[in-house]
């Protein structure tokens, strides 16, 4: 029969079977768990996709703001140029005018508005992008440790 010693050694065996077993599963759900990077490279495509719905809408108000702008210089030559005698045209063209002005005025708000968003999106974005090119670098050199600690683990 195996002597006390035997079974302890044997014993002793069974435990860092089952460590290493442990450490085995361990190493291979964090080779499995790549959250952090998915996690990253949703974000970095959903800002990316938020900058390029902005584009669209930011060509449209810089286009209406020109048209704008095209009409009140159109409506000016007419006022300063002679070509509206008539008081009440003219009480309408001033009118026309501010009204005009007025629209201007929030298409250009709403234009700021989207250049500053646009700006915080891009700076996001690039500071995704670091983020994104560091995590994968760092995932990169955890898989080749954990690739390595699996490889060493099994052999044990």
């Amino acid at each position: 029969m195996f002597s006390i010693k035997q079974l302890y050694t044997l014993q002793e065996l069974d435990w860092e079977i089952s460590a290493n077993n442990k450490s085995l599963a361990d190493v291979r759900a964090r080779l499995e768990d790549d959250s952090e990077l998915v996690n990253a490279r949703e974000e970095l495509e959903r800002l990316e996709s938020r900058m390029a719905e902005r584009g669209p809408v930011r060509q449209k108000a810089e286009r209406e703001i020109r048209l704008l702008e095209e009409k009140q210089e159109n409506l000016e030559k007419r006022l300063y140029g002679g070509g509206i005698t008539s008081p009440r045209h003219l009480s309408a063209a001033e009118e026309e005018r501010e009204f005009l002005q007025q629209q201007r005025a929030s298409e250009e708000n709403t234009l700021l508005e989207l250049m500053v968003e646009t700006d915080d999106l891009q700076t996001s974005a690039h500071a995704s992008r670091e983020d994104l090119a560091r995590i994968e670098a760092e995932r990169s050199v955890e898989e080749m440790q954990l690739t390595s600690d699996m490889e060493r683990l099994t052999a044990e």
